[in-house]
Parts: C-alpha cells; structure tokens; sequence
C-alpha cells in the first residue's frame, strides 16, 4: 500500500480499489491489483499514460506469476 499512496500524493490517478503490487526499475511501468475485478483483475500500468489508457492482462494471478518466473520452460530456481 505504500507505493499506492506514494503515487497517489504525487498527483497520479491510481484508481479506487487499485492496489501496485509491483513497480518496474528504470520505466515508469507499474502492475496493480484491482480488487473490483474478478479473476482478470491485473492492470498494466505506466504513469507517464492517464489511468483510464492502462490496461488489463489477459490471465489471472496465478498464470501471470507462473510466466513471470519461467525461464526457458522450467522455474528459474532451477536454473
């Protein structure tokens, strides 16, 4: 919630309900939870963009996390 309410005070329009759960080194992108979804519920975001331009993955969690750390086809701890 910390990030949220950063971007929040400093002046970007994070939407109600909307939570960033993870923010991207060296680029404006962020991921957020929007917890007014139901299993579509991750937003692309990239605050040099209004809020209403953001838009949703095509997966859920747990799909999104599984890709996130696959390398080559197995999880990248396995490496």
């Amino acid at each position: 919630m910390q990030d949220t309410d950063e971007l929040n005070d400093a002046g970007y329009e994070i939407p109600i309900g909307c939570y960033v759960f993870m923010r991207c080194f060296f680029s404006a992108d962020i991921m957020l939870f929007d917890t007014n979804k139901g299993s579509r519920c991750i937003l692309d975001g990239d605050v040099g963009y209004p809020s209403n331009e953001w838009k949703f993955l095509n997966c859920d969690f747990n799909t999104f996390f599984a890709r996130l750390v696959t390398c080559n086809g197995v999880m990248f701890w396995r490496w």
